[in-house]
């Protein structure tokens, strides 16, 4: 009779145990948030002064003015101050926030109110698409996810190098400034006859053969990556390789438009 009963305990504790497991196991996963950190930096490149703002050192939009000191930082500081503003009195509510234009005005709303207005640097053609660039920017940096197509996201994969294994010893190189295409142009033959994916990994050069690989360096960010060569350009004066939207994500430069480069030519 004893052992009867100690079984039965036994079996009763091993019933709790896995009734009980479960619900302590299967705790949502929460996603990992971060605090944040609202700053801006300011530096002179030829002249030219750019601002720009960051957020956990992500840059988020780049204002620069040429003969006016002090007008870039007034444009970005306004922006940062406005989005501490809003995380300090909504307790970092920043999912809530859906991005929009008014006029020549990016605009991030909550709901039906206008929470943040701000300026958008000269170089951004499209306010609005300017507008959803930053919050998403902002969103990613604060560990907010975003859902994102597979095939809207670039990676070192589409070249088959990883740019900290690329031996810079020996290879010519050249710098100057960089820029990036993307939008109207995604989905029309490029110069090499390929279709332009602005979510791939290329660049336009002058004279490269195509199909040149092309280590690619942010000199202010130490960003890099690895570019085919599929196109002809840049056509606007003083820059030297124009980027697809794609590798200017991966160089952090999506927000500043232009950015300083070192480039080394791998073949």
């Amino acid at each position: 009779m004893n052992k009867f009963n100690t079984l039965h305990k036994l079996a009763l504790a091993a019933v709790t145990l896995v009734t009980l497991s479960p619900s302590a196991m299967a705790q949502p996963s929460q996603e990992k948030r971060v605090k944040p950190e609202i700053s801006t930096t300011v530096w002179v490149d030829n002249k030219v002064e750019y601002a720009c703002v960051t957020v956990n050192g992500k840059d988020i939009l780049t204002y620069t003015s040429e003969g006016e000191p002090g007008a870039s930082e007034d444009k970005a500081t306004k922006l940062a101050d406005k989005i501490q503003e809003w995380l300090d009195t909504k307790r970092g509510s920043l999912e809530q926030l859906q991005a929009s234009s008014e006029s020549n005005l990016g605009v991030f709303k909550c709901g039906n109110e206008t929470a943040i207005k701000f300026e958008v640097p000269e170089s951004c053609q499209n306010v609005a698409a300017a507008s959803a660039q930053a919050l998403s920017l902002i969103k990613e940096a604060a560990g907010i996810r975003i859902t994102t197509p597979a095939n809207a996201i670039a990676t070192q994969s589409q070249i088959g190098i990883e740019p900290e294994d690329v031996d810079t010893q020996g290879l010519s190189r050249f710098s100057g400034k960089a820029s990036w295409y993307g939008g109207k142009f995604h989905g029309r033959r490029s110069a090499s006859g390929e279709r332009f994916d602005c979510n791939n990994l290329t660049a336009a050069h002058r004279t490269l053969p195509f199909g040149t690989k092309l280590l690619v360096r942010n000199k202010r960010t130490g960003h890099s990556c690895v570019v085919k060569v599929a196109d002809r350009g840049p056509y606007s004066h003083g820059r030297v390789i124009d980027l697809s939207m794609g590798a200017a994500k991966q160089l952090n430069m999506i927000s500043s438009g232009v950015a300083t480069v070192d480039v080394f030519v791998m073949n």
